[in-house]
């Protein structure tokens, strides 16, 4: 708990010396989401994405927080902007949309993004079942 209220002030503290830190920005979104701090984390990754609209790091961030959300189809629409950004071959974004692909029951589709994760270098185990058993783990 100690912890987490250190992380939060230090993130609070750089935020006001410099609120338009857009690594800041994501990577205290990022914590947030951790935190189950959704909607908190939805605002600093939707004013990341202001700051530098074609961020794919930022895209992808604001992406996430959205499917964490279960905004699926906002969730799709960022993570294909992110990828037409740069993250085309980023595999947590790949493997994500096919998340969010599943979750919009676009089940091959989802399956084939896994794949393409996969063989950008994605390798965890979980990866490997949600493609054999072709389901979501979550």
């Amino acid at each position: 708990q100690g912890n987490n209220q250190k992380a939060a002030a230090a993130f609070d503290k750089a935020l006001s010396i410099n609120p338009d830190n857009v690594n800041m920005l994501i990577n205290f979104s990022r914590y947030l989401v951790q935190q189950g701090k959704l909607n908190d984390a939805k605002k600093m990754a939707q004013r990341s994405t202001e700051i530098q609209t074609d961020n794919p790091e930022a895209l992808a961030a604001f992406a996430w927080v959205l499917y964490k959300l279960k905004d699926y189809t906002e969730a799709k629409k960022w993570y294909h902007n992110a990828m037409n950004n740069g993250f085309a071959n980023e595999p947590t974004t790949l493997e994500r949309y096919g998340d969010v692909l599943f979750q919009l029951g676009e089940t091959d589709a989802a399956i084939e993004f896994w794949r393409k994760a996969q063989q950008q270098g994605a390798a965890s185990p979980k990866l490997y079942k949600k493609i054999v058993e072709k389901t979501l783990l979550e």
